[in-house]
């Protein structure tokens, strides 16, 4: 992305995000302008209103920047802000460019901390807001749309590739605070096809096994980036560099690719994996 005001940064409570683009920076939405100096401050800021039960658990702030001056991201990490309890646990950073993934480890050694790599590299897309917001979705005749409910929880979490019981709360705020889609029949109301916008964009893609090959998995990524654009937000997306089959349903949604990335934990050199 390049930005199209110099070195300027904004960001938006309500949204949580820090971004560099003026583009983004559109209608009634209150954008305040910041520098990298103050991100430490401004990410304090954006995780103390996320919801009550979320802090300490899947704190989270997002950071968009085409900068390659990560002098705020490393402050915080020095100390030099509360922001960070190392003794809460491990810091989880998602879709880390590589560039940035290599300053993170050079910089552990000097904080006491160690990285931990999340599964492979994985490859980045994004959609603008006019694109997601035109997506022609249309639902089949027997099937219905419908956001995700508490009631979900377990199937979504028991069919996730990374879900364990470790991560059952996590998946149920996701649900609980972000936006969500499924796919439902009319007939009984069974959940076939879903997708979720959790803190990395839009993942947890599953079709129940017999309702595959009917591109679900397709029309409820598109609905869910519809959803995001017509409330003025890029859709954004990751997957691992070797799934051939997301990448499929990618193909055919008009995502745009970006640059790999990673997802890496740090850590205390004492904390186990």
């Amino acid at each position: 992305m390049n930005s199209s005001v110099g070195n300027a940064l904004y960001y938006n409570s309500d949204r949580m995000e820090i971004f560099d683009n003026v583009s983004r920076i559109q209608g009634s939405e209150e954008w305040s302008e910041v520098t990298e100096d103050e991100i430490p401050s401004v990410v304090n800021r954006l995780t103390e209103l996320w919801p009550e039960s979320l802090i300490g658990v899947y704190r989270r702030a997002v950071i968009f920047s085409s900068s390659k001056n990560y002098s705020g991201i490393e402050s915080i990490l020095e100390g030099n802000s509360n922001l960070i309890n190392w003794n809460d646990g491990s810091i989880l950073f998602c879709v880390v460019s590589l560039d940035f993934s290599k300053r993170l480890q050079d910089l552990c050694p000097s904080i006491s901390k160690r990285v931990v790599f999340c599964g492979g590299i994985c490859d980045c897309y994004w959609m603008p807001t006019e694109v997601a917001k035109a997506l022609n979705v249309e639902c089949p005749d027997e099937m219905y749309f419908s956001a995700l409910e508490d009631c979900h929880t377990d199937i979504v979490n028991s069919t996730w590739a990374y879900g364990s019981s470790e991560t059952y709360d996590m998946v149920r705020d996701i649900i609980k605070f972000m936006d969500t889609i499924g796919l439902f029949t009319k007939r009984d109301s069974k959940l076939v096809s879903w997708a979720l916008n959790a803190v990395y964009g839009i993942g947890l893609l599953y079709t129940i096994e017999e309702y595959r090959n009917n591109g679900y998995g397709t029309l409820v990524v598109k609905k869910l980036a519809n959803i995001l654009g017509t409330t003025n937000r890029n859709p954004f997306l990751v997957t691992l560099q070797s799934n051939s089959i997301a990448k499929s349903v990618i193909g055919k949604c008009g995502f745009i690719s970006l640059e790999p990335a990673e997802f890496m934990k740090m850590m205390q050199y004492l904390d186990n994996v």
